[in-house]
């Protein structure tokens, strides 16, 4: 039985979007989330941490720590997870290695003032690990910081495009007991995979979800109409992360304007969820 089951948005889902972007930091109108996440019925935010760059975000300074400590308290919406999109624009395997792990080691310190519980580290798309050489690199980094995450403790969640047997063989590699999963639908269901073989073979290790649609190969779609066999998902789920906290984060399709789609869509499944959750 799931102990208790919360809701959250992907920041700038309930927002127009930012530079035309499908997925950006809202950077003139982040602010404006949390009253709307709150008349909507979530629970959290989670914040995406930067694309390119990560000039002024509000996660790398005091100001900016205040105000969001702030915005939660007034709204009751806490930022519980980041989306760290730098690091899909700016692979830790690649190039300036050193102030790249500064970055990562300053957003985790500040993350634990917030009390946020997981750092969700894309390695899809541009960072994808296809190559063992890249694996490799990335392993040696985090087995380098075991120590400053089991202190710092909050959980580092990969997303990568790896098959589940590879990414079993890779998640194992790590030494600190942090290092988990960030378990993305739509991702799933655009490689093709076998959601009931993922959480056999690793549905322990997941800490964080991404709830998503896509089509097989194509682009993501809203809920319901895409490739995502929702009802094995929730199947596994309710198997697999048994006596636990579950906290789903919408990461689901959006327009132009965002937030009437993503109402749609969070009914959809919170309907789901009284289906097979129970």
């Amino acid at each position: 039985m799931i102990s208790k089951i919360k809701y959250g948005v992907m920041q700038g889902r309930l927002l127009p979007k930012y530079k035309n972007k499908f997925q950006a930091f809202p950077k003139n109108s982040w602010f404006n989330e949390f009253s709307y996440a709150k008349k909507i019925g979530l629970d959290y935010i989670e914040f995406i941490f930067g694309d390119k760059t990560v000039n002024d975000h509000p996660l790398l300074s005091k100001e900016g720590l205040f105000k969001i400590f702030n915005l939660e308290k007034k709204n009751n919406i806490k930022v519980n997870s980041v989306c760290a999109d730098y690091f899909m624009y700016n692979p830790l395997f690649k190039g300036a290695v050193e102030k790249k792990i500064d970055i990562l080691k300053e957003l985790l310190v500040n993350c634990k003032t917030l009390n946020i519980k997981d750092i969700v580290i894309p390695f899809v798309d541009n960072s994808s690990l296809d190559s063992p050489l890249k694996k490799k690199e990335v392993i040696k980094i985090f087995n380098s910081l075991s120590s400053f995450l089991e202190k710092i403790n909050i959980n580092i969640a990969l997303e990568t495009d790896l098959n589940p047997v590879e990414f079993l063989e890779f998640i194992n590699r790590f030494k600190s007991k942090k290092i988990f999963i960030n378990y993305d639908t739509g991702n799933s269901a655009y490689k093709k995979f076998d959601i009931l073989e993922e959480f056999k073979m690793y549905g322990s290790k997941i800490s964080s979800i991404h709830i998503k649609d896509r089509i097989a190969g194509g682009l993501s779609v809203p809920l319901g109409t895409g490739d995502v066999n929702f009802n094995n998902f929730l199947f596994c789920v309710n198997k697999y992360l048994k006596n636990r906290d579950i906290y789903f984060i919408f990461q689901c399709y959006r327009d132009n304007e965002g937030k009437k789609i993503f109402e749609k869509q969070f009914f959809f499944f919170r309907e789901l969820i009284k289906k097979y959750l129970k």
